[in-house]
């Protein structure tokens, strides 16, 4: 039986899509992070670990390390070690990141049967969904356990930013010239982090093709697919239970590993127990009595949970494609000549979105957040309206929606778009929320003149997920800037809506300085029938701040905002370019 461990949510990364919601640590963050987990019981002593290690090697588990980073603790090194004394080299296996792969990390991982790296693209290859840097971390570290004869393997995920074919064959061309032993495939689970990504999806029929193509490559590194593509082909059953098991950093035993919620909780019905202090052969007794687990399953009980979790989540969340008859629309914003919005409505679900007002115009009962239309005919009217040669002038993407919400990864309207305006020449702005927008840095550097805004209401975590449930983290937008301001593309930020007493403009000013060529802001506007659904959350969250919120901001209240804005412009000599009032 396999048992797939997760040894600490401590990850030098901090990917979009991270599975495990791994906590992103740094020299600084180390402790005080792995303090804090033990603390709260998040995750287990070493004493704890090791006491679980040997309750698994003496009943003869095979054992998969995985995280975050499994090494990336001494003391987690030190229970991977104690594995190699206990259990043969082939019943242990070692996920880690490309990060930090000291001399004493490649002896430790010549003494297990395998060690894997994640590689989605090359390095050249722009990802929004991965920090810069991690792929060409894992590059660095296959070669260098290829060199001193470590088996490495490395595993791909699956999802619109991998699955071209040029991407997959370039990644395969790339392990077969380096020595790379095994490739393996995984599916793409809306879990963890990723659970707010779950529209990147690939249908089943788009992984059955994407897996034959795969079986049509030749070469040295032989290509695998993990059991749950495997089980849409009709091939194997569900393992869970039967043969593996999950466990996560604070002990609890799972029916799988991937179930689980964004703070590295089980989903409900897979936690069976938990370690030390339950007997696992009790576990796994009373568990294999219960009919979902007594015998394989059809279907990836995972993927079935997300999928029906979704449905709940989003309200019955309905993207649909419609055909557009007009696009490119003349725009009465400052300093914009045209308007083009690239689908209907916005799923990153805002809760002070005020271009909610937009909802009487598209025929939809759902709530605005929860329904899309993608524009699926845009780039050809686009084509039809440029051929009449209107006056040029400055396009702005997405006034009434984001041209980067996730489902663009999948439907690529924003690119075409912009590749269409790039061949006559058209100067282009874009604002968003999405980290997303890095992925056109190819196609921005070719524009003659081109600006790229994200907005920024907060650089606090815990807010932005509150008021902006959907969109990138405030950390991801502001590596987007820097990546782009890096390359030459003129950036800004959108502080916007400035949210009373939650936003500090100070850490905004800190964050982005030397990221960005200039600041526009905008004061909150609840006139647009988004106030009750602000004043639920601050109920909810903040209720300190709710009888500031309904009583109102005069006109001496912004005045005030306005004017630090211009101290802190000033102060961080950054231009501000305009503050705009409801």
């Amino acid at each position: 039986m396999d048992a797939i461990w997760n040894l600490t949510r401590a990850c030098p990364w901090d990917c979009a899509i991270c599975c495990v919601s791994g906590l992103h640590v740094c020299n600084t963050t180390e402790h005080f992070i792995q303090s804090a987990q033990k603390e709260k019981g998040e995750e287990l002593t070493l004493t704890e670990k090791l006491t679980v290690l040997k309750i698994l090697t003496d009943r003869g588990f095979e054992i998969d390390f995985f995280g975050g980073d499994p090494l990336y603790y001494d003391e987690d090194f030190r229970v991977v070690e104690q594995a190699t004394r206990w259990l043969p080299a082939r019943k242990i296996g070692v996920s880690m990141t490309g990060s930090k792969i000291t001399d004493a990390k490649l002896e430790l991982l010549k003494k297990v049967g395998a060690v894997e790296f994640t590689l989605d693209n090359l390095p050249e290859t722009e990802n929004p969904f991965r920090p810069r840097g991690y792929n060409l971390a894992s590059i660095v570290a296959m070669k260098k356990c290829v060199a001193v004869g470590i088996k490495t393997k490395a595993v791909t995920i699956l999802y619109p930013a991998t699955m071209a074919e040029k991407n997959l064959e370039s990644v395969y061309r790339w392990l077969c010239e380096n020595g790379i032993s095994e490739w393996e495939l995984l599916r793409f689970y809306p879990v963890g982090r990723a659970i707010k990504f779950a529209e990147l999806t690939p249908s089943n029929s788009e992984y059955l093709k994407t897996m034959k193509f795969l079986r049509g490559l030749r070469g040295f590194t032989k290509i695998f697919f993990q059991h749950s593509l495997k089980i849409l082909e009709g091939t194997i059953k569900c393992p869970a239970v039967v043969d593996s098991i999950g466990i996560l950093p604070d002990g609890t035993v799972t029916a799988c590993a991937w179930a689980i919620d964004e703070n590295c909780c089980p989903f409900k019905g897979f936690r069976l127990g938990k370690l030390p202090e339950d007997d696992l052969d009790e576990i796994l007794e009373r568990t294999v009595k219960i009919p979902d687990y007594s015998e394989r399953s059809k279907f990836c009980r995972t993927i079935a949970h997300t999928q029906k979790n979704k449905k709940g989540r989003l309200n019955n969340m309905k993207i649909n494609t419609i055909q557009c008859k007009t696009l490119l629309t003349k725009s009465r914003l400052p300093e914009v000549d045209y308007c083009i919005n690239p689908y209907v409505g916005c799923l990153h679900d805002c809760v002070y979105c005020y271009a909610r007002f937009m909802k009487r115009f598209t025929g939809h009962n759902e709530p605005w957040g929860h329904f899309l239309d993608v524009k699926i005919n845009a780039p050809e009217v686009l084509v039809r309206e440029l051929a009449k040669k209107p006056k040029k002038g400055i396009v702005l993407l997405g006034s009434v929606t984001d041209a980067y919400q996730s489902v663009e990864q999948k439907y690529r309207i924003t690119r075409a778009i912009l590749e269409i305006l790039l061949q006559h020449d058209f100067p282009v702005s874009v604002l968003t929320k999405s980290n997303l927008v890095v992925r056109e840095l190819d196609l921005f550097r070719q524009f003659s003149k081109c600006e790229v805004g994200l907005t920024i209401t907060t650089t606090d975590q815990e807010i932005a997920h509150n008021f902006e449930p959907h969109s990138s983290a405030p950390q991801k937008r502001i590596d987007a800037l820097e990546t782009l301001h890096r390359e030459g593309i003129a950036t800004y930020i959108f502080i916007g809506p400035i949210l009373p007493e939650l936003t500090n403009l100070e850490a905004i000013f800190t964050a982005i300085q030397g990221k960005v060529d200039f600041v526009m802001a905008e004061s909150l506007n609840m006139k647009c029938g988004n106030r009750q659904a602000i004043q639920d959350v601050l109920k909810k969250k903040y209720p300190q701040y709710l009888s500031l919120y309904q009583s109102g901001f005069d006109k001496k209240y912004w005045d005030k905002i306005e004017e630090k804005l211009r101290i802190l412009s000033k102060e961080f000599g950054i231009s501000l370019k305009g503050f705009y009032r409801h």
